[in-house]
């Protein structure tokens, strides 16, 4: 098969345009480059001054300009379309090549997207945008989530961020008032890396008390915020409480109990005290969450688990054997001693206690902090 060359002309800019089965010459005061479009006899001609020259089209046609109300076509190459509105046959999707405006209902793309891009959802009140460098900070990409109040109000506030190559190149993200992945020494921090001396802040908890596990290198330490200051501080990692520790009828227990931070918001009370007056009465007794936190305000509310170990000395230190299985029983928000008797943990009673008795031992209790 032998190609054939395309008939290609090029017309000039067309002038007045007549659509008519009679000459308009005829009638009318015609310019060069008028155009005659006979309906009846398919053709077309433009007027050259003296005479009417007909135009044949071949496969393909270069003109000056063009006006059509419609243009019907399986295929269409532009160098470039300027002006007007790209639009579906339903309206829902269009593309305005004035404004720049464009809405695509499905949009698959490949390739790269250049520039500040700013995504904006439907009813105008929150936008993604992308930032790059930032002045002199070391950032090297960034996503910006913003929202306003109304689409009436110009500015835009800052409602969370992601970072990347912030800082020495260290990745971070801040949602709402929370930082995750680098320290920020004002606001409630989740899962940050500072450094080999610092390591992890782990967890928020609460707005006025404990705030944080901080998961280090070499275990793992509290911190808190109080509800007047946004500065983190150190949790005491040790409290202690001296004094009258242990609540009844009529029994004094003077003497010393070391409150330390456990895994799973479990506190651990190591106690050593004396008996300094003896107790006759038979209702509930033992070692006292709030007479510990009046001896120490430092120490959380505590709620007392059973479980532990007790140690009792008489009044010339010998060791009291004969009380197998000697423990901490919670009971009525307090810890009393108790042993086994026929194999049932039983407590204890305030007369059982002889002046100068002295407790050893370790007891658990879940502490909670306020919101």
């Amino acid at each position: 098969m032998i190609s054939q060359p395309l008939t290609i002309i090029r017309t000039n800019k067309l002038g007045k345009p007549y659509v008519q089965d009679s000459d308009p010459s005829a009638s009318n005061d015609l310019a060069i480059n008028d155009i005659w479009l006979n309906p009846v006899d398919g053709t077309m001609k433009m007027w050259n001054g003296e005479s009417w020259d007909e135009m044949q089209f071949g496969e393909s046609a270069l003109m000056d300009d063009c006006i059509s109300n419609r243009v019907i076509a399986n295929d269409i190459s532009a160098s470039k379309i300027t002006t007007g509105i790209l639009q579906s046959q339903d309206g829902s999707v269009y593309i305005d090549m004035e404004t720049g405006e464009a809405y695509l209902t499905k949009l698959q793309m490949g390739g790269e997207i250049e520039g500040n891009i700013i995504a904006m959802s439907s009813n105008g009140l929150t936008r993604v945008r992308l930032r790059g460098k930032e002045g002199d900070r070391d950032v090297t990409a960034g996503i910006i989530f913003e929202q306003r109040e109304a689409t009436e109000i110009e500015g835009w506030e800052n409602a969370g961020q992601i970072y990347f190559g912030y800082n020495n190149r260290m990745t971070y993200s801040m949602v709402q008032a929370y930082s995750i992945g680098v320290y920020s020494p004002n606001k409630p921090t989740m899962g940050y890396y500072q450094g080999t001396d610092d390591g992890f802040l782990w967890r928020a908890v609460s707005s006025d008390y404990l705030k944080a596990a901080m998961l280090t290198y070499h275990g793992v330490r509290l911190v808190e915020r109080n509800s007047t200051s946004d500065i983190f501080a150190d949790v005491p990692p040790v409290m202690v409480a001296e004094g009258n520790c242990m609540s009844g009828t009529s029994i004094v227990v003077n003497g010393i109990v070391t409150c330390t931070y456990e895994l799973n918001d479990i506190m651990r009370l190591d106690f050593n005290l004396r008996v300094t007056t003896i107790g006759s009465g038979t209702s509930s007794f033992g070692i006292s969450p709030t007479l510990l936190r009046s001896l120490n305000t430092d120490i959380p509310a505590i709620t007392p688990i059973s479980g532990g170990t007790l140690q009792m000395f008489n009044a010339s230190g010998t060791l009291m054997v004969a009380n197998i299985g000697s423990s901490m029983l919670a009971q009525n928000g307090l810890w009393t001693p108790s042993r086994l008797v026929s194999g049932v943990q039983t407590a204890f009673n305030e007369s059982d206690f002889a002046s100068s008795y002295t407790l050893v031992g370790t007891c658990y209790g879940k502490y909670s902090v306020g919101d």
